[in-house]
């Protein structure tokens, strides 16, 4: 019995543990200061810039153009 008794004494002796260091963290993440967001510098004057998501038109005879046309339905 005394084995079954350290056995729990063990077990909860490393929840309690288990629990601090959770409250630790937890205490520590509300107290961290929070970041603010991106924001762009006050040098830009809106005028410039940027680029293009669009792809350029793709250049005839590339690869696969000198295949077989495929027959029609």
């Amino acid at each position: 019995m005394a084995r079954d008794t350290q056995l729990v004494a063990l077990f909860v002796g490393l929840h309690v543990v288990g629990i601090g260091v959770i409250a630790m963290l937890l205490v520590m993440f509300l107290r961290a200061e929070t970041t603010r967001g991106w924001a762009p510098t006050d040098e830009d004057d809106g005028g410039g810039g940027g680029g293009s998501d669009r792809l350029p038109p793709r250049a005839p005879g590339g690869p696969g153009d000198d295949s077989l046309p495929l027959p029609p339905d």
